[in-house]
């Protein structure tokens, strides 16, 4: 119906700063499950959270109360977190949520990790000891091995060294960007997780 959309839109548009005014949690709660649930009842529905070992308690309820309100939805919600988020949270997600599956992700074998890097170095020129160093330094971490192969591509012969972490590649990578881009990256450094419009 028109009139719940426009209060779901209300509540939503409030409760993420796009419209002047207030709405509780509850409210905010309601209006997002609401139009998960709309979305959900066209055709089934997947919603992906990344990175919530840093949310808000606040996210984790909502996430927890969609779980729990809307199981006759085709609705799937993936969360994808660090471990630290168990520590900081152990009874999540809350036992009202009785679907709730937790996967654990070990570090790529040796096979998967060779058949990712051939796919990520496809057409780069690189010896076999080279694939052999970038596959050891990786240790089965995806993104690692996806970052090395970039600066390795982006540097040619010229990326002779093997970055010893993720975070030397992360920076050896950085340090390369166009004045402009590495400017909005130290801005959003300082800036910090949450965002704000006018930053």
């Amino acid at each position: 119906p028109g009139e719940e959309s426009d209060l779901i839109a209300a509540r939503l548009s409030r409760a993420t700063g796009f419209a002047r005014g207030t709405v509780s949690v509850e409210e905010a709660q309601w209006a997002a499950r609401r139009l998960m649930e709309r979305l959900a009842s066209d055709r089934p529905l997947v919603i992906v959270f990344e990175d919530i070992h840093w949310a808000e308690q606040s996210l984790l309820d909502l996430i927890d109360h969609v779980a729990s309100v809307s199981a006759r939805f085709p609705l799937l919600l993936v969360c994808l977190a660090r471990p630290e988020l168990f520590e900081a949270h152990p009874g999540w997600p809350a036992a009202a949520a009785p679907a709730a599956t937790s996967l654990d992700l070990e570090p790529l074998s040796q096979r998967d990790a060779s058949v990712l890097f051939a796919g990520l170095a496809e057409g780069a020129e690189l010896t076999g000891e080279e694939r052999g160093r970038v596959l050891a330094a990786a240790e089965g971490n995806p993104f690692f091995l996806e970052q090395m192969v970039a600066m390795r591509t982006e540097l040619g012969a010229a990326a002779d060294a093997i970055p010893p972490t993720i975070q030397a590649v992360l920076t050896s990578r950085i340090d390369r960007l166009p004045e402009a881009e590495r400017a909005v990256l130290e801005a959003a450094a300082i800036e910090g997780r949450t965002f704000h419009r006018g930053a």
